[in-house]
This record gives structure tokens, C-alpha cells and sequence, in this order.
């Protein structure tokens, strides 16, 4: 169910919970290029797009593994990938079952480049680079990257070695991919070599990280340091430009969650496990509002 409710600011969409094929866990949330359509997808498989301007759901389908990501087709209005424990898929132009990319494995981050074509899947341990099929629905591997370098350079022993792929930027019209792991830093590859650009070993304690932005101009990386709130880099360097400490972090109940830049970069923003999404001004590190919500956060989506 998607309730309008009345704000006094904007006309805002809630999603309900409900029985049955419900959405009762929601595991992301992403807003159409256009802002026309909202994609919601769910642990239990259930998977919705609803058209914003009235709420009416025009797709659904549901999957037998949970959506793990989703992303839409940045020149295809209708068209959209998510990731499932078992694999990438393809929804084009709202119709059908979901289409099988030719992925299989437990997907964690997706990326889309129209200037190349490409689509990026971090899947398993491994990140992919991948082109669509000629005449065909599914997706062919061009570039398998390498595994990143594994050396720290201030922790003594790695708080968690598995090689897990949070998020995926494409950047320069697809020469480049950025890509955020769990345990093992920011690492800038190049797509056409598999050579690695730059990296950023994070400056916190754990050096893990929950997810990244990318600003809009790609001037800087913003990181969910899993431990109190987020971390502002430049692009290619490991120091902290600045910090947002964020008090409703949890720390022993601390979800993965998602940064976001606003504003054409000049402000950012991070939901909270307490419920609540910060917003800060990003040069000054201002907080300028909290938007306050009754449970914890998971996905944030603009």
C-alpha cells in the first residue's frame, strides 16, 4: 500500500505494510531518472514500482531470493536491473517476468554506463564488467577485475577479509569504475585495462565501509564508516577531508547505511538507525535538519 500524506512542505508517498505480498522488510529504494516512477524492493522477493505522481503501482513481480540491490536504466525510462542472492536480472519497459542477465551468483552493487554500455555487477567476490548480448536479453563478462590489494596501512589484522563489492561508480563516460568494498578500501580501476588508478584506504579504526557516494562533479567520495556516521574524501586520497558524526549511530545494532550527496553536491545527508535522516551542509559540515521517522533506516533514496 503507498499512502499520500498531507506535509506542509511537499506532497510525500508512505508505503505501508501489509499482509500477504507485502513489503515488510524494504532492502532498497530508488527514484527513476525522470522522478516518475519509485522502485521498491523487499527481503521476502516482493518487488513494486509505483508512479509517484499518484501512487498506482504500474509493475510487480516477485523472486524466490531476496532484492539484494536495483538500479534503473539511466536512457530507458521503464527499464530497471536488480540483484538477487542468485543473480542479476532485467525488467524492460514494465513487462514480463524479470529477464536472467547471465550472472549468477549473490549480487551486492550495480552500475550502468550509457556512454560505453557497460553494466557493472559486483557479485560473489568478484566485480564484473559487463556488455549487453548482441540480439540477445542477457549480458556478457568483457573484464573481470582483480582481487584489491589487501595490505592496511594502520591496522594491525583485517576485521573482516572477505572481498565484497558495496557500491559501484562509473566515472570519465565509463573508463573508470569506482569501486567501495567492505573490507578493503576504495579502489579506482580502469574498465577497458583492469589496471588500478588511485585507491583510498579509509583513516578509521576498522577501515570497513557500509556504502559511498560519488559527488556530482567526482571530486569526492562520501563513506558510511559503519562506526559513527560519515567520512568526506577527495577522489584518490586517504585522509578525511571532513566528518558528519551522526549520534543516532548504534553501534551495536550498526547497519550499512546509505550516504547521499543533495543539492548538486552542496549538502549531504545519511539516515540513522534510530530512525532519523541527517542533512549537513558539505564544506561548512553544518547540520542544518533531521527528518525524523518511527524505525531504523536501511535505504535512502533521491
Amino acid at each position: 500500500m503507498l499512502d499520500f500524506l498531507d506535509d506542509p512542505y511537499s506532497k510525500s508517498l508512505q508505503i505501508g505494510h501489509q499482509d500477504g505480498t507485502s513489503l515488510k522488510s524494504i532492502s532498497c529504494l530508488e527514484f527513476s531518472p525522470s522522478g516518475g516512477y519509485l522502485l521498491v524492493g523487499g527481503d521476502n522477493g516482493e518487488l513494486r514500482v509505483f508512479e509517484t505522481s499518484t501512487g498506482a503501482v504500474v509493475y510487480n513481480t516477485s523472486v524466490e531470493d531476496g532484492i539484494m540491490t536495483a538500479m534503473w536504466h539511466p536512457a530507458a525510462k521503464r527499464d530497471f536491473f536488480f540483484g538477487t542472492t542468485q543473480g542479476a536480472f532485467l525488467v524492460k519497459n514494465f513487462e514480463g517476468h524479470p529477464v536472467f542477465s547471465g550472472l549468477r551468483g549473490q549480487v551486492y552493487a550495480l552500475a550502468f554506463n550509457k556512454n560505453q554500455g557497460f553494466l557493472a555487477v559486483g557479485i560473489s567476490e568478484e566485480v564484473h564488467i559487463t556488455k549487453r548480448l548482441a540480439n540477445l536479453p542477457g549480458y556478457s563478462t568483457a573484464v573481470i577485475l582483480s582481487s584489491p590489494p589487501a595490505e592496511k596501512l594502520h591496522a594491525p589484522a583485517l576485521v573482516d577479509d572477505r572481498v565484497r563489492a558495496k557500491s559501484l561508480h562509473f566515472t570519465r563516460k565509463g573508463r573508470q569504475l569506482i569501486v567501495s568494498y567492505l573490507a578493503h578500501g576504495v579502489v579506482c580501476w580502469d574498465t577497458k585495462t583492469g589496471d588500478i588508478l588511485w585507491r583510498i584506504v579509509p583513516s578509521h579504526e576498522s577501515q570497513l565501509i557500509g556504502y559511498t557516494a560519488l559527488s556530482p562533479n567526482c571530486r569526492y567520495m562520501l563513506l558510511s564508516n559503519l562506526t559513527d556516521g560519515m567520512d568526506l574524501y577527495e577522489v584518490g586520497k586517504s585522509h578525511i577531508a571532513r566528518s558528519f558524526k551522526n549520534a543516532g549511530v548504534d553501534q551495536d545494532n550498526n547497519l550499512p547505511l546509505m550516504p547521499r550527496f543533495l543539492h548538486g553536491g552542496s549538502s549531504v545527508a545519511c539516515g540513522t538507525s534510530d530512525g532519523q535522516v541527517k542533512v549537513w551542509k558539505t564544506m561548512s559540515g553544518k547540520h542544518v535538519e533531521d527528518l525524523d521517522h518511527e524505525r531504523e533506516l536501511r535505504s535512502l533514496c533521491l
